[in-house]
C-alpha cells in the first residue's frame, strides 16, 4: 500500500501552517509477503511451514513532520504438523528483533512512545473434536 496523505489546508495559527505536510500516524507505505508450503503424507498427516515479511513506514508522529518512525520490517515464521485431529505448531514473530515505535505523543514538554513487541515465540497445541 502507498499513502500520500498530506494536509491540503491546515493553518494552526497566523504564523504556523501545516499545509503540504504528511498526516501523522498514517504510514507512508505498507507491504506484506507470505510464503507457505504444505505437504500431505500418510493418510491424515501433513506438515506445513510459512514465513511472513511485513514492512511499514515512514510514519510521522507530529503535524510539523519533525519526528518519525523510519520504515521497518518484521519477519514471522510458523512450522506445524497435523496428525488426524491433533495440530502442533511452533511459531515466532519479529524474529530479527526489530526495534520500532507503534505510537508517539508529546505531553507536558516530554515525548512518550509505545514500542513494538520484541522477538516472541510459542508452541500451539490444538485438538479438534469435529
Amino acid at each position: 500500500g502507498l499513502a500520500l496523505a498530506r494536509f491540503e489546508e491546515y493553518r494552526f495559527s497566523d504564523s504556523v501552517s501545516y499545509e503540504g505536510k504528511y498526516v501523522p500516524y498514517a504510514p507512508r507505505n505498507t507491504a506484506c509477503v507470505t510464503l507457505g508450503y504444505e505437504h500431505p503424507f500418510r493418510n491424515d498427516r501433513r506438515i506445513r511451514a510459512s514465513v511472513t515479511w511485513n514492512g511499514v513506514g515512514r510514519i510521522w508522529w507530529d503535524e510539523a513532520n519533525t519526528a518519525f518512525q523510519p520504515f521497518y520490517s518484521l519477519l514471522d515464521a510458523k512450522v506445524g504438523l497435523t496428525i488426524g485431529h491433533l495440530d502442533i505448531s511452533i511459531w515466532g514473530s519479529n524474529l530479527l528483533n526489530t526495534g520500532y515505535g507503534t505510537f508517539r505523543f508529546r505531553s507536558v514538554g516530554r515525548d512518550f512512545i509505545a514500542v513494538g513487541r520484541p522477538i516472541c515465540a510459542g508452541l500451539l497445541i490444538k485438538y479438534s473434536i469435529l
